[in-house]
């Protein structure tokens, strides 16, 4: 036998037994499970919302659990019959929040919690998920819950599960308007220089709705001629009066921009209203001298 290869099979011997000592060590740990769909058993799966309106609250509930991993004495696994506080450790998407319900919320491992089978879960705390639908879009955000507890060695640890939140974002509101004084090129013209009140509101099925956080900006394109070809028109600077701004009613649930047409040229322009509860039709305008 060659005395180089009998050395190196001890080497890579005792490299072997090296890796299967650190091997639990490095992989075995307990997980934290987060689950949108709200019912068990508790698998790892996102919270889907589907399809919601724009500007509407929806709220989901999410399960958390502790799944089961690995031999005690790990240092990622929690000690027999401890008490893991669940929480959320943070949150990412625009108009998403979360809470745990109860807050803290805890869950007690029994005390034979080593013992059992891997993947075995614990039982479950819930959250709250909740959604204020934006702009019309995909929305896509995420919830990390983490579990706090001891290991064997009564030394604290952690372990995160980030639970994907999506969904499709629609524009459910009808746009009202444009109102009096507003009217077609078939109907009126208005003066350049003129002050234009554009007023508008918002309805859900049929009703006005309060639309305060609808946050609308005005658009407007032209000049063209009347009945004519649009693909000309430019898109112009849209002044106020008086710096006058988006002025809302609290009452009537109404929208209102003075549009000062001064230094406009003549012929027809196109007004639209864009919003976080989604577009308008376009409107056509003739200003003349």
């Amino acid at each position: 036998m060659n005395p180089q290869f009998g050395k190196r099979s001890h080497w890579i011997i005792a490299v072997v037994m090296m890796a299967m000592l650190m091997l639990p060590w490095a992989v075995f740990a307990d997980n934290t499970v987060a689950d949108g769909d709200g019912v068990t058993p508790v698998t790892d799966q996102n919270l889907d919302f589907g399809t919601v309106c724009a500007g509407t609250t929806t709220t989901k509930t999410a399960l958390i659990v502790i799944k089961r991993n690995g031999a005690a004495g790990s240092p990622n696994v929690f000690n027999d019959g401890s008490t893991v506080t669940v929480s959320i450790n943070s949150i990412s998407g625009n108009g998403l929040s979360a809470i745990m319900m109860p807050s803290p919320a805890t869950i007690t491992l029994p005390g034979n919690w080593s013992s059992l089978s891997n993947n075995t879960n614990s039982n479950s705390v819930s959250s709250e998920v909740t959604l204020v639908a934006g702009a019309p879009g995909a929305f896509s955000g995420s919830v990390v819950y983490r579990g706090t507890g001891k290991n064997s060695s009564n030394s604290d640890i952690n372990r995160d599960d980030t639970m994907t939140v999506n969904a499709t974002i629609v524009s459910c509101y009808t746009f009202l308007g444009l109102y009096d004084p507003y009217a077609g090129p078939d109907a009126r013209a208005f003066k350049i220089n003129s002050t234009i009140p554009l007023k508008w509101q918002y309805a859900l099925g049929d009703k006005v709705v309060d639309s305060s956080g609808a946050n609308p900006t005005v658009n407007i394109v032209g000049p063209y001629v009347c009945n004519g070809d649009t693909s000309g028109a430019e898109t112009v600077a849209v002044t106020d009066a008086g710096a006058s701004g988006y002025q809302y009613d609290d009452t009537t649930h109404t929208w209102q921009f003075n549009w000062q047409t001064k230094g406009r040229k003549e012929g027809c322009y196109n007004i639209s209203v864009t919003s976080s509860l989604g577009g308008s039709p376009t409107f056509p305008i003739w200003l003349r001298k």
